[in-house]
């Protein structure tokens, strides 16, 4: 018995030692998978004309924004942190653009990352904030020769 947990052990740490790892979540360039995604996400809305935001905040993730871009094109990437959210939507005393950008998932044989907007607005009679969604948008990508690459948007609009 013990003979046996000791090969397994063995054969565990091996086969571990022996797993690659594909790590580009670090750069702050467009080799950046989520990097990746807003261009394409932002490629998209041109292309579909409609209207591209001159500012975009993005909910703050550690593990996710920490290396996003601060531009992309002439559209500005603003990590907002929720503790900020009030005082920014009273700032700016109008509805913004606010996006929550949720991790790199494998689905059918594809890489996904998910990317849901929102129009946040605050209401000063009621002193609440108010969210709107219509929908998001998944940004999907093969893993090809060592590297991801884009094959298409997906609108999940309602």
């Amino acid at each position: 018995m013990n003979r046996k947990l000791i090969i397994i052990s063995f054969l565990f740490i091996c086969l571990s030692a022996m797993g690659q790892t594909i790590d580009n979540t670090k750069k702050r360039d467009r080799s950046n998978i989520y990097n990746q995604s807003f261009v394409r996400y932002l490629s998209y809305l041109q292309h579909e004309k409609l209207k591209t935001p001159d500012s975009i905040y993005i909910e703050s993730d550690y593990k996710l924004t920490d290396s996003l871009m601060l531009k992309i094109g002439k559209t500005k990437l603003i990590i907002i942190q929720d503790s900020d959210l009030t005082k920014t939507l009273k700032k700016e005393s109008k509805t913004i653009s606010l996006y929550r950008l949720f991790p790199l998932a494998y689905q059918n044989k594809k890489f996904v990352i998910s990317i849901l907007p929102f129009g946040v607005h605050y209401n000063k009679t009621t002193n609440e904030i108010h969210f709107i969604n219509g929908g998001g948008y998944s940004v999907i990508f093969t893993f090809e020769k060592g590297m991801f690459k884009f094959k298409q948007i997906i609108n999940n609009g309602i």
